[in-house]
């Protein structure tokens, strides 16, 4: 059986190949394992990781100047991922995701506009949400009586500074010494 990484692969590469395919589109394996893990809808599973796919993608656009084609393909990721929620049939996933979308969106604006003005621990506080909050929509929905302190330390763990493009203000060493922050937060 293949895993929901490798799904969403050949569904981008199926997507893309019209075009010269980029090197640069990162799929979140760490957040693909934790999402195999779960007992949800493979449609689920790929609505997640695709719309993550797609933000972490406008983020390197937006910040690692990667090239400007680069943004229709985000477009082109953000609209495989209102495909698979057609598919999916399922409003109140879609409702919870669309809340965690737009909250990812004003909080990476917030950190972007505001960061050197904030407490350490608020930034910590954003990354966070930034980084969990897809996951724990997912949660909510397919899995409301589980513990969700296992997926999410799971995914932090696999945190790493390429994922924290959004945080174009700081260097390597001060993201990597905020995902320390993050993990010992969290105990992980």
């Amino acid at each position: 059986m293949q895993t929901t990484y490798q799904l969403l692969e050949e569904q981008i590469n199926q997507r893309l190949n019209q075009l010269q395919h980029p090197n640069n589109i990162h799929i979140n394996q760490a957040l693909s394992r934790v999402l195999d893990a779960l007992h949800i809808p493979v449609q689920a599973k790929l609505a997640c990781l695709s719309i993550d796919t797609s933000l972490k993608h406008l983020d390197h656009v937006s910040y690692d100047n990667y090239e400007r084609d680069g943004i229709l393909i985000g477009d082109l990721l953000s609209a495989h991922y209102y495909t698979l929620l057609a598919d999916l049939n399922a409003p109140e996933f879609q409702l919870k995701m669309s809340q965690a979308i737009v909250t990812i969106n004003e909080l990476k604006s917030m950190l972007q506009h505001n960061v050197h003005h904030m407490p350490q621990t608020q930034v910590i506080d954003a990354i966070y949400n930034i980084e969990t909050l897809l996951l724990k929509q997912v949660l909510a929905v397919y899995l409301p009586d589980k513990l969700t302190a296992e997926p999410i330390q799971v995914l932090l763990k696999a945190l790493d500074v390429s994922d924290l493009s959004y945080l174009a203000e700081f260097d390597a060493q001060t993201k990597t010494a905020f995902i320390q922050q993050l993990q010992e937060k969290y105990k992980i």
